[in-house]
């Protein structure tokens, strides 16, 4: 990973399950993740665009979750087969991957997090789900980003807020194996 002194970055891979990451710059932070920030830190009520693209009021001071349980594709970490360039406004991935175990479906796991540390010098705080394809055939993943939810609701397609996007290339998820979305945010003295 670069080391860029006193700016936010972020790294993500898209790993076979116990392989050791091979990291990407993120280039994906989108409009709604200031936003979010923007809300959290001045106690203000915003509108997002979640998936749906119907306006979704988060209310003052709500916390934000990044966190998602098993099955859910609605927040946390999620993958898609879109391969529309990245853009500041984007609200959602291009062509996002259900959970399910249909053809062209994903298992998504429970997202996980490692508590934020000092590695080195960075302070780092990392986000990882795995992602399980018994859906019958190979999938070519071409995206990756991660959704917020608002702590007082369930996040859904109608509540959710996107925070990063990234396109990945065609990384080929075959069939029967699992393989492990990673998000680590960054920051460096």
């Amino acid at each position: 990973m670069h080391r860029h002194k006193g700016c936010l970055h972020a790294y993500w891979s898209y790993e076979l399950w116990g392989q050791r990451p091979r990291w990407h710059p993120s280039y994906g932070f989108v409009l709604q993740f200031l936003q979010v920030l923007d809300a959290n830190t001045r106690g203000v009520a915003i509108t997002i665009l979640p998936e749906s693209g119907a306006a979704q009021s988060w209310i003052a001071g709500a916390d934000f979750r990044l966190d998602a349980p098993t099955g859910e594709d609605n927040c946390g970490i999620v993958v898609g087969t879109g391969t529309t360039a990245e853009a500041n406004a984007d609200r959602a991935l291009v062509t996002k991957i259900v959970e399910g175990v249909g053809v062209g479906q994903l298992t998504h796991g429970t997202q996980a997090f490692v508590a934020v540390a000092i590695v080195g010098a960075n302070v780092d705080f990392v986000f990882t789900r795995p992602f399980t394809n018994n859906s019958g055939g190979n999938i070519t993943v071409q995206e990756i980003g991660m959704f917020a939810g608002e702590a007082t609701n369930i996040p859904t397609t109608a509540t959710n807020a996107l925070m990063c996007r990234d396109l990945t290339g065609a990384i080929v998820h075959v069939n029967g194996t699992t393989r492990t979305g990673q998000y680590t945010w960054r920051t460096t003295v």
